[in-house]
C-alpha cells in the first residue's frame, strides 16, 4: 500500500511541474521505470484477470532505439472452481513473476508526447501452484505492443503500455496494460 501512495505522490508532483526545453543534442540516457498494471490472461489457463507491478530498467541509446530489462511481479487466482473445493483453498491462488528483455522503437523525440512500439521476449513464473487447472507453471513468452511517453521534465517522465503475450508451448495469449513513472539519469 505504501508504493501504491508514493507512486500516486510522484505521478502528481510531475504532474504540476513543468516541462523543460528540449536538449538540441541527444545523450544517451539511464531510464528507472515503475508502473502499475493490469493483467488479462488466456482461458486456458484460468486464471482471473490481476494487477501488476513492474520495475524496469530502459537504456536509450539513440533518439529513436531504446532496451529494457523489466521484472514483473503479480498475484492470480483460480477463475473457475469446481464444486468440492473450498472457498479460499490455497490452490486458488499463485504467485507471477516475470523477467523479460525488451527493444522499444520511439517514433519521435520531441519534448512532450513520444509514441513507441515494443517487442521482447521474457520468461514467466507461475509460483505456489496448488492446482492443475492453472497450466504450466512456466513458460517462455513473446511480445509486442507499444505506448506513449510523456516528457514532464528532462528527469520525469510518464508512460502507458499495452501489451500482448504469446507463449509458444502451450498457445498462450495474455495482454496487459500499465501506467508509469520513469525516472532518466544522464551518462555523462
Amino acid at each position: 500500500m505504501r508504493m501504491h501512495r508514493l507512486l500516486a505522490a510522484t505521478v502528481c508532483a510531475a504532474a504540476v511541474a513543468s516541462p523543460a526545453m528540449a536538449d538540441s543534442d541527444f545523450e544517451p540516457r539511464f531510464l528507472a521505470n515503475v508502473s502499475v498494471g493490469w493483467n488479462y490472461f488466456d482461458d486456458q489457463r484460468q486464471f482471473s484477470e490481476q494487477e501488476q507491478y513492474a520495475y524496469g530498467a530502459e537504456f536509450r541509446l539513440t533518439p529513436n532505439w531504446a532496451a529494457e530489462l523489466t521484472f514483473v511481479r503479480g498475484e492470480t487466482k483460480a477463475k473457475y472452481r469446481s464444486d468440492d473445493e473450498p472457498v479460499g483453498a490455497s490452490a486458488d491462488r499463485a504467485r507471477f513473476n516475470e523477467i523479460r528483455v525488451d527493444g522499444l522503437y520511439y517514433f519521435n523525440r520531441d519534448f512532450g508526447w513520444q509514441p513507441y512500439a515494443a517487442a521482447g521476449i521474457g520468461e514467466a513464473w507461475f509460483n505456489d501452484v496448488e492446482n492443475t487447472r492453472f497450466g504450466e507453471r512456466d513458460e517462455v513468452r513473446l511480445n509486442a505492443g507499444g505506448g506513449m511517453r510523456y516528457i514532464v521534465t528532462e528527469m520525469i517522465s510518464l508512460r502507458g503500455d499495452i501489451r500482448t503475450f504469446y507463449g509458444p508451448r502451450d498457445d498462450t495469449f495474455d495482454a496487459t496494460a500499465s501506467a508509469g513513472i520513469s525516472f532518466a539519469f544522464r551518462l555523462d
